[in-house]
């Protein structure tokens, strides 16, 4: 469901400690400022919660992953709070997720974080809230016209079933296609890839669309490799 407020909003909070009463919580955040933002907002619910993002460092990373998966295992109240890493790298379910939001594909995927077992439920288990910064910070990880396009996406269907019916919504809505059409048109656009490419899956950036894709952090920061 679509929360029309910001993550840090204390309507938000109060919902997620509501929810964080013997639930497992995952909050998602799309810049790692905001993820600490928020978590330096909520440690105060319980002490069992966790905050992940890609500036760790390798070992600080592992030591927290290991962490997680002990918490996982042994509390039945837990809030795990991570940026676009947990899009992929996180191999649990939990009950509840709290999310900005984020373009239609990485918001699939994060959906699959929370009842990843496929247990049925009958209470809304997703919400979606929407980032107040985003017209203010000079750099984004996301386009903002893409971000605009998912939230009104997202309002116009209000709640779905699964990431399947959203996806099912967006295909037939926005390609003005027949579900039953949509594998051929697949297709035919792989085809064309394929025929285009001559199979080299290669992309040519101008340096102006490497620096947009490369430099969206705030902050500079520095790679070090050890002697």
């Amino acid at each position: 469901t679509v929360i029309r407020k910001d993550i840090i909003d204390d309507d938000v909070v109060n919902l997620i400690r509501k929810y964080s009463s013997d639930n497992k919580i995952l909050i998602i955040l799309n810049r790692v400022e905001k993820a600490i933002e928020t978590y330096l907002k909520l440690r105060e619910i319980t002490t069992d919660i966790l905050l992940l993002h890609s500036r760790f460092t390798y070992r600080d990373r592992r030591r927290k992953e290991e962490i997680l998966e002990i918490l996982h295992k042994n509390k039945k109240n837990l809030i795990f709070i991570a940026t676009q890493l947990a899009e992929v790298s996180l191999d649990m379910s939990f009950d509840y997720l709290f999310t900005e939001v984020a373009p239609i594909p990485s918001l699939i995927q994060r959906f699959g974080r929370v009842n990843r077992y496929g247990n049925l439920t009958e209470n809304v288990n997703v919400f979606i809230t929407y980032p107040s910064e985003i017209q203010t910070t000079k750099k984004y990880p996301y386009d903002k016209d893409t971000i605009l396009r998912s939230w009104n996406i997202l309002k116009e269907h209000g709640e779905t079933k699964s990431e399947y019916e959203l996806l099912g919504h967006i295909l037939s809505g926005e390609l003005k296609l027949e579900i039953g059409n949509i594998d051929v048109e697949i297709d035919n656009y792989l085809k064309k890839w394929m025929k285009d490419t001559g199979f080299m899956y290669t992309v040519d950036l101008t340096d102006e669309e490497m620096n947009k894709i490369l430099k969206f952090r705030d902050t500079n920061t520095v790679l070090v490799l050890p002697k």
